[in-house]
């Protein structure tokens, strides 16, 4: 069985020689590199050859996209120019474990009918490996949906999921278009393994705002699914940030835009998305009184400091960075 290593990269030249200098020593015959350049400003390959030179063993292929795709149809090219039967999609500034590749590799070895590899992670450990097989199971048994969206933890079986390919296209706005994949691939019996050995050593604080992850990722529940597996997904998808937080950084991005307009747009969509057949009373009230915030934070502030302690949602109140507002002392732990 061969390996791909491919890494979607794009204006992070230097990051992805550091990654790479934890990379290649562990490169073997079975392994393959892939790079995709998303149109670097400086062409990934000029940055990159010297160092290459130094592992002639290695196969390398660097790729150039004649435009920038996008982070996530670049992932998505990587899973089209992938020519081994195994893709490791890994980012291009998360520095591999010493071990990561033998690890990957005995993985394969012992279960070759898995569709999906997913790796623990240093911040996320696992007591055991767990074995699912079909969606159902796979959706009810994920342990958290923040560490099944880190790209760089993944190994996906590539004729199994390619077919399914447009639905990492089509689902690109939920941020998470490799999970599409994979949901869409599963079936009623594809094996999924979830390892607790974990495979990067350095993880890199994510780009994306909390706020463009919350706004996509609630798609996934239009990939054709039983009632039960969406309803369960759906659950998983609500997980943090909570709605306080969603509040109070849609506040903060009003006061240094003074668009508070768009906030209340973002807000309201989130809520429709992310909430969407919410009928418990105190949840609907929770969402209006956010709402409140959004657009006037004074006011709003107010309301919820006489209302939270009162519904025993909140009794410690403190300073946070929104000049002129004190917040819930909740909002500053999410």
């Amino acid at each position: 069985m061969r390996l791909t290593v491919a890494i979607p990269t794009y204006n992070r030249n230097q990051v992805l020689r550091e990654s790479l200098a934890h990379l290649l020593p562990q490169l073997t015959d079975r392994c393959e590199l892939l790079i995709s350049d998303n149109h670097s400003d400086v062409p990934v390959e000029e940055t990159l050859r010297d160092l290459l030179s130094d592992y002639p063993q290695v196969t390398c292929r660097i790729l150039r996209n004649r435009l920038n795709l996008g982070p996530t149809a670049n992932f998505m090219r990587c899973f089209e120019l992938c020519e081994t039967e195994w893709l490791w999609l890994l980012g291009d500034d998360d520095h591999p474990a010493p071990d990561a590749v033998s690890k990957i590799l005995r993985a394969l070895d012992s279960r070759p009918d898995c569709v999906f590899f997913h790796f623990a992670l240093e911040v996320f450990q696992r007591k055991r490996t767990v074995f699912t097989a079909g969606l159902r199971e796979f959706v009810h048994s994920f342990d958290s949906w923040s560490s099944l969206l880190f790209m760089s933890v993944g190994v996906y079986h590539r004729p199994t999921v390619l077919p399914n390919l447009r639905y990492g296209y089509h689902f690109g706005y939920s941020l998470a278009p490799h999970i599409a994949l994979v949901l869409a691939s599963l079936g009623d019996r594809g094996v999924c393994c979830f390892s607790d050995d974990v495979i990067v050593g350095h993880q890199s604080p994510r780009e994306w705002s909390p706020v463009t992850a919350l706004l996509g990722k609630m798609i996934l529940l239009d990939l054709p699914l039983q009632d039960d597996v969406r309803r369960e997904l759906a659950r998983k998808l609500r997980w943090r940030p909570s709605l306080e937080a969603i509040a109070v950084m849609l506040v903060k991005s009003a006061r240094q835009s003074g668009d508070w307009r768009e906030a209340l747009y973002q807000y309201d969509q989130i809520c429709s998305r992310v909430y969407y057949g919410e009928r418990r009373l105190l949840r609907t009230m929770r969402i209006l009184a956010y709402r409140l915030l959004v657009r006037f934070p004074s006011v709003g502030y107010r309301l919820l400091a006489a209302w939270l302690p009162l519904l025993a949602r909140v009794t410690k109140f403190k300073n946070t960075s929104i000049e002129g507002i004190k917040v819930p002392d909740r909002f500053e732990r999410t």
